[in-house]
């Protein structure tokens, strides 16, 4: 929520409205094969890049990113923002930021 509500903000729209409650069940987060059959990808990588363009070099203000060097989520990585020389993300104890030199994956609204 917190990258596609910063989408919005930036946007006028979120980069994943639509799948917004389409990862839990009664309150608890989808299993990964249940994950896979939803969002008809294997991973999450291939499931934002239906979505949006991704990137090979250093994002811009304002890109959708990952790493593994933050709070991984369910999800096995960190979804972030990128800032500048910097990316934003929401750690244990609120949003913490990282070196754009940790990002894993990029991308940009399409």
């Amino acid at each position: 929520m917190f990258t596609n509500n910063a989408f919005r903000a930036m946007y006028g729209e979120g980069w994943a409205d639509d799948w917004i409650g389409k990862y839990t069940k009664d309150g608890m987060y989808l299993k990964r094969d249940e994950l896979r059959k939803v969002f008809k990808a294997n991973t999450l990588e291939e499931a934002i890049d239906r979505k949006m363009k991704r990137i090979n070099y250093i994002p811009p203000k304002g890109a959708l990113v990952t790493s593994d060097r933050v709070r991984r989520w369910v999800i096995g990585e960190a979804m972030g923002i990128a800032i500048g020389t910097k990316a934003i993300f929401v750690g244990e104890k609120g949003v913490v930021s990282t070196q754009i030199d940790f990002i894993t994956n990029a991308w940009v609204k399409a």
